[in-house]
């Protein structure tokens, strides 16, 4: 199956063609002119896997992401290359390395552990004379991103990635993990697990340290979000109005705190707080599917982290109108990969098949998604002056705020 621009869903259920949903794009090719850093690589490379790189596709990734390639070697199988990204501060420099350190324990734990399908690591390569950069080489599979193949798959198929998605999250779930909330990071031995505090996607939004508890997470998420909306920062990017946004946030973060802190008080069954692996960001960017909807293989292990089950069980991420994604309070540039009605109904068949193979999962997902949605809001950090979408959102879930919680005042959004 060949692929073709694919048709996507905007913010009215219209079906519109994103022509910026693009794979690797062809950078070099045996023959060609490279530059003197590419080549050191491609030499590297060799002398790490034993084989010639002769064709490379760059896959374009943001600011301060690892470099990524997709090459092709002289005996016409496909490797992916990942490069870690440098930085020149101490604190982003050692965020980098810990977690490209992380990504690979997690990869080999999973591959000795499991058979959920991670990609097998050919080599890793630490910085040296010869290259002065950390990579890895990893086989990739067959199929392509969900993102790429969504559209050209037949109802049918789109169910059985369902079905696929289910067989590795359920998996996920069962593994046995420490007790503690976090990023995984080598242990004494090649099968231990350490706790690490979680990585974040930015080397700035990593964790201070290793979580006991739920509640110990999401004070801390909540005070994150508090630091995000002070006069000082608003002060420094030169935002109109500062006073009045800055209050506003305020103010509408601790009306959700005090909805969460209610909320936690049902969650008293030991199956939704037991500790679990996930992948941060199992979505249609990191999965690979084949032509008939099965699975391939899941990328992106950098970001993983041991969380409560509630908060880890989930449905797929393409198929997620709610929270952050909820078309009434999305960004104007966030699109969807499958129209409302059928992803709702695509729910509902990923909720039949976790509920018969694994009752505790489906209690988790289902009571979950309001706590779920919530950590969503506290985490993102797409452009939300004055938390409005975020306020938008809390009324809708919770209700008008029957008195206005006092701004600026921390105790409304401890979490205890």
């Amino acid at each position: 199956m060949s692929s073709t621009i694919p048709l996507v869903y905007n913010h009215a259920g219209q079906q519109i063609h994103r022509d910026n949903i693009t794979g690797p794009l062809a950078d070099w090719s045996q023959g060609q002119l490279i530059s003197t850093e590419r080549q050191s690589l491609l030499n590297a490379i060799k002398k790490s896997i034993g084989r010639q790189v002769c064709e490379t596709k760059s896959e374009m990734k943001g600011k301060d992401a690892n470099m990524t390639l997709e090459a092709v070697l002289d005996d016409f199988s496909c490797v992916y290359v990942e490069q870690r990204h440098t930085f020149s501060n101490k604190s982003g420099e050692a965020w980098s390395l810990r977690k490209f350190q992380s990504q690979v324990n997690a990869m080999q734990w999973l591959t000795i552990h499991s058979t959920i399908p991670v990609p097998r690591l050919l080599s890793v390569t630490r910085s040296n004379a010869e290259y002065p950069h950390d990579f890895l080489v990893m086989d990739k599979s067959s199929g392509n991103t969900v993102t790429r193949m969504y559209g050209l798959l037949s109802a049918t198929s789109k169910e059985d990635l369902v079905r696929s998605y289910a067989n590795i999250v359920l998996e996920l779930y069962r593994l046995p993990v420490p007790h503690k909330i976090g990023s995984i990071s080598p242990g004494s031995t090649p099968n231990a697990l350490e706790v690490i505090p979680k990585l974040g996607k930015r080397s700035d939004l990593g964790a201070p340290r290793v979580f006991e508890t739920l509640e110990q997470y999401l004070k801390y998420l909540f005070s994150v979000k508090r630091r995000a909306f002070t006069l000082t920062k608003h002060d420094a990017i030169g935002e109109k109005d500062d006073t009045g946004s800055v209050f506003s946030a305020q103010s509408t973060i601790s009306e959700l705190g005090i909805h969460i802190r209610k909320l936690l008080l049902s969650y008293d069954s030991p199956c939704l707080r037991r500790f679990v692996l996930m992948h941060d960001h199992l979505d249609e960017t990191n999965i690979l599917t084949d032509d008939h909807g099965r699975i391939t293989s899941i990328l992106g292990w950098g970001s993983h982290s041991i969380q409560p089950a509630i908060l880890a069980a989930e449905y797929p991420s393409w198929l997620s109108y709610s929270g952050v994604n909820d078309p009434q309070f999305a960004p104007t540039s966030k699109w969807w990969i499958e129209g409302a009605e059928e992803s709702a109904r695509l729910r509902r068949l990923f909720e039949e098949i976790v509920k018969e193979r694994d009752p505790e999962y489906h209690q988790a997902l289902t009571q979950g998604s309001v706590i779920r949605a919530a950590v969503g809001w506290l985490m993102d950090i797409r452009d939300d002056p004055a938390c409005s979408r975020m306020r938008g959102w809390t009324q809708k879930t919770f209700g008008p705020s029957s008195s206005k919680p006092p701004v600026l005042d921390d105790s409304q959004c401890h979490i205890s």
